[in-house]
C-alpha cells in the first residue's frame, strides 16, 4: 500500500502503566493540531500491550512490524512494562521489534521522522 503524500498516518500504541495516560494527552495535542492548523492526520489505535499479551498470549500479530513500516508515517508509542509480565516479553517483542526494523530498513514509519506540515 502506498502512503498518501499529504495525509500522515500515525500508529498509536498506548502501551502499559503510565503509557495510556501520556498517549491520550499526546493524541489530544495531535487532534488539536489537526483542527487548528488543518494538518491531515489519521490516527490508528492498536491495543498491543500487557493486557492483550495476558489475554491472548500474543505480543504482536503476524506481520505487524511490516504493516507498521509500510502503512504508517510514524509510530506514537507509550511506555511498556507491567509487573504482571515478569519477563516483560511483550515489551521486548514490541520495542525491540520496532527498533530492529529501524536498523534493518530505515523508514520514517519506524524511525519516527515524519514531517507534519
Amino acid at each position: 500500500m502506498g502512503l498518501p503524500e499529504k495525509m500522515k498516518r500515525i500508529a498509536v500504541i498506548p502501551g502499559d502503566g503510565i503509557g495510556p495516560e501520556v498517549i491520550r494527552e499526546s493524541v489530544h495535542v495531535l487532534e488539536t493540531l489537526r483542527e487548528t492548523h488543518q494538518v491531515e492526520l489519521e490516527l490508528v489505535d492498536f491495543d498491543w500491550g500487557a493486557d492483550k499479551f495476558l489475554k491472548e498470549g500474543v505480543t504482536l500479530p503476524q506481520g505487524a512490524l511490516q504493516m507498521l513500516s509500510e502503512e504508517f508515517h510514524a509510530i506514537l508509542a507509550g511506555a511498556f512494562g507491567d509487573p504482571r509480565v515478569p519477563t516483560n516479553q511483550h515489551a521486548e517483542d514490541i520495542l525491540l521489534g520496532m527498533r530492529r526494523g529501524c536498523i534493518r530498513q530505515p523508514h520514517p514509519a519506524v524511525c519516527g521522522r515524519a514531517r507534519l506540515r
